[in-house]
C-alpha cells in the first residue's frame, strides 16, 4: 500500500559512525520524533519492508542502499505539515561509490517532506568530513552540540559529535582551531556575546577534561548573533543560526 506525498523535500543520506548498530540508530530516531511529537503512521523491519525494499533508494552512494537488506528498519512519521520517511541499515556489500563503509555500519536515508526542515541535531558530523569542510573553506559549522536554553551545561546527546571533533584532532596533530559560540538574535547582543562565549569555553573544557585534547590548541570565542547564515525572522532561520563553528587557526 502506497501513498502518494507532494511537498518540499529535504533529503539526508549518510553513514551513521561504525560502532553503532541500525537499531540503535534507529530507536534514536524513532525517540527523536516521539518528542518532536510526530506520530508514527507506518513501521516495519526485516522481511516486513518487503522483498529488496533498498531498490527504492539505488543509485545514493553507489549500490549500498539497493544491495543490503539486512538489520534494515523503515518508519513513516507525520506531524501537522510534515511527514518524515526514514529508512536504516546495516552495510553488507555493493560499490559505495567512493566511500568505505565497513561491513555492518549504518546507512541512513532520511526523507523529510512538507513545509518544515527537521532539527539538524538529528546528523553527526564525521570528523573526515570536518577535515574536509576546514582544508576547503577554513571553517565548519556543527550543529549537534546542545544546550539547554540559556545555559552552558553541555547536554548528553551532544557526545557523538564532541567524539567526532576529539578524532578530527587526534588524526590531525598540527591542528589548531577556534571554537566559536553564534546565538539567533534573541535576548540583547552583549547577554548573547557572554553566553556564546561561555559556550565555547565549556566545549573547549569538554573535549581536552574528558577527551584528552590539549587545551591550548583551542582557542574559545563567542560571535553572539552578528554572523547569521539565515534570517532571525522566523524559528527555521535562528535554529540555523544556533551553532558552533569551529575555525582554523
Amino acid at each position: 500500500k502506497e501513498e502518494k506525498i507532494e511537498g518540499s523535500l529535504t533529503r539526508i543520506s549518510y553513514i551513521a559512525p561504525a560502532g553503532r548498530s541500525s537499531l540503535e540508530v534507529f530507536r534514536n530516531y524513532e525517540s527523536e520524533l516521539k518528542e518532536k511529537g510526530f506520530e508514527v503512521v507506518f513501521k516495519a523491519e526485516g522481511k516486513e519492508t518487503g522483498y529488496r525494499f533498498g531498490r527504492r533508494y539505488a543509485g545514493l552512494f553507489g549500490q549500498i542502499f539497493e544491495y543490503n537488506d539486512e538489520g534494515n528498519y523503515y518508519v513513516v512519521a507525520r506531524k501537522e505539515s510534515a511527514t518524515v520517511a526514514l529508512y536504516v541499515v546495516g552495510y553488507q556489500m555493493g560499490l559505495a561509490g567512493g566511500l568505505k563503509p565497513i561491513k555492518g555500519q549504518p546507512i541512513v536515508q532520511l526523507d523529510v517532506i512538507g513545509s518544515k526542515v527537521m532539527d539538524e541535531k538529528m546528523v553527526v558530523v564525521s570528523s573526515e568530513k570536518m577535515a574536509d569542510s576546514i582544508s576547503g573553506t577554513g571553517r565548519i559549522a556543527l550543529y549537534g552540540i546542545h544546550f539547554d536554553t540559556d545555559k552552558t551545561d553541555i547536554k548528553a546527546d551532544s557526545l557523538p559529535t564532541l567524539e567526532q571533533i576529539s578524532k578530527l584532532l587526534r588524526e590531525n596533530a598540527s591542528m589548531k582551531l577556534y571554537v566559536v559560540g553564534h546565538t539567533d538574535n534573541q535576548g540583547t547582543y552583549d547577554y548573547n556575546l557572554d553566553l556564546s562565549k561561555r559556550r565555547a569555553s565549556a566545549i573547549v573544557s569538554e573535549l581536552s577534561g574528558k577527551h584528552g585534547i590539549d587545551a591550548s590548541r583551542l582557542t574559545p570565542l563567542g560571535a553572539s548573533c552578528m554572523a547569521p547564515v539565515s534570517s532571525n525572522r522566523a524559528e527555521d532561520g535562528r535554529a540555523k543560526n544556533r551553532r558552533v563553528e569551529l575555525v582554523e587557526r
